[in-house]
């Protein structure tokens, strides 16, 4: 079974502790230690680096002095979901009928198409307070109203999308690799399935660096069903080559 995002959480938070306990622990006892293989202990390590908690080279892993609620790395990552929002938006025409399912990051790249008239189908409860052309339609799925998710879900929302059609999709996901696309909530894995299938023309996956490499419990697609994945530099380049590799259009914002 896929590990789930709490057991990646928590894998990498013994990481970081092993780390901090053990000052010359090298990449091969951090896999002998948690039985995983080394390209998991990497992928690891280079999200605790993305994330200022640790740094290392030519095999040497060290913990650094970080303030988890240093304001400054948390505006750094909202500048980069920014960016990745903008450079989705350009992959979208004037006068098409978008889908954009209820992450964040889609809705911040839904936020960057005021400029072009648009017909856009969301079930983000969040979707009216976009910036959006006065000649835009938007048309939400209905459904069961999620609250902690500011989504609409359930057999409803189903059902709804099952009777339209658009042509391009905006989908963000909890856990993006090779492999496909993957969430921890079976509904939203159901409801983005969905909205992939509805879609005739590019599939576009936003997602952030943290969302590269991670896998979760629930499949929404194979990844020869994403036509772009929008990302950051911060992204594992190794898997980022393996998805280009698949035919998917890999674009990086900087």
């Amino acid at each position: 079974m896929r590990s789930s995002q709490l057991e990646i959480k928590e894998r990498r938070d013994q990481i970081y502790n092993l780390i901090t306990e053990n000052k010359y622990i090298c990449v091969k006892e951090l896999c002998l230690a948690l039985n995983v293989s080394p390209a998991t202990i990497r992928r690891d390590l280079q999200y605790l680096k993305n994330q200022g908690l640790v740094s290392y080279s030519y095999g040497h892993l060290e913990a650094t002095n970080f303030d988890p609620t240093d304001i400054s790395v948390t505006t750094k990552l909202l500048n980069h979901r920014e960016k990745i929002a903008q450079l989705a938006s350009r992959l979208i025409a004037n006068n098409q009928t978008i889908v954009a399912n209820s992450s964040s990051l889609a809705w911040q790249t839904i936020n960057h198409l005021a400029t072009k008239k648009l017909d856009i189908i969301s079930n983000n409860v969040d979707i009216l307070t976009c910036a959006y052309h006065q000649k835009t339609n938007i048309i939400l799925t209905g459904g069961e109203v999620s609250f902690s998710r500011k989504a609409l879900t359930g057999t409803s929302t189903i059902n709804f999308l099952a009777d339209l059609s658009a042509d391009l999709c905006i989908i963000g996901s909890y856990g993006v690799t090779n492999e496909g696309l993957t969430s921890p909530f079976l509904n939203e894995a159901i409801i983005n399935r969905k909205m992939i299938d509805i879609t005739t023309g590019p599939v576009i996956c936003v997602a952030d660096y943290r969302k590269i490499g991670v896998e979760s419990n629930f499949k929404i697609c194979d990844m020869t069903k994403i036509d772009y994945l929008v990302t950051d530099i911060f992204a594992d380049p190794i898997l980022l080559k393996k998805i280009e590799n698949i035919g998917v259009n890999v674009v990086i914002s900087q």
